[in-house]
């Protein structure tokens, strides 16, 4: 029986809020809460206002999308640092002295390094 009229007053409660809603509404439609000549009166204000609220969270709608769009550019800015900087280090071990004899041993060109160091020939 307990559970029964635990039932019973949630059902009421559930009903007299639906019948709250309905009431809020039918008297909203009926211009019992604002009346219709308030509406008229401020109707330029109305549009301004909502236009106003439409263009906040549309401008708050595109900073999110820009935000995003920043932070993938950044990720991958990250990423193409780190490729220069591999692809940086690989050069310039390829354009050592040493690498660059290897590197004309390999190919059989026949070329060979200097012994001795350049010199300058200075007319006086």
């Amino acid at each position: 029986m307990d559970n029964n009229s635990n039932n019973n007053n949630s059902n009421n409660k559930n009903t007299s809020k639906n019948e709250s809603i309905k009431h809020f509404f039918r008297s909203m439609l009926y211009g019992e809460i604002v009346p219709i000549t308030m509406v008229r009166r401020y109707f330029g204000m109305l549009i301004i206002v909502l236009l106003l609220a439409m263009g906040y969270i549309a401008n708050k709608f595109m900073c999110q999308l820009d935000m995003e769009s920043i932070r993938k550019l950044k990720v991958e800015l990250a990423r193409v640092k780190t490729d220069y900087v591999n692809a940086s280090a690989s050069y310039y071990s390829r354009i050592r002295e040493t690498e660059m004899r290897e590197l004309a041993d390999s190919m059989g060109l026949g070329l060979k390094s200097p012994d001795c160091p350049p010199f300058y020939i200075s007319s006086k």
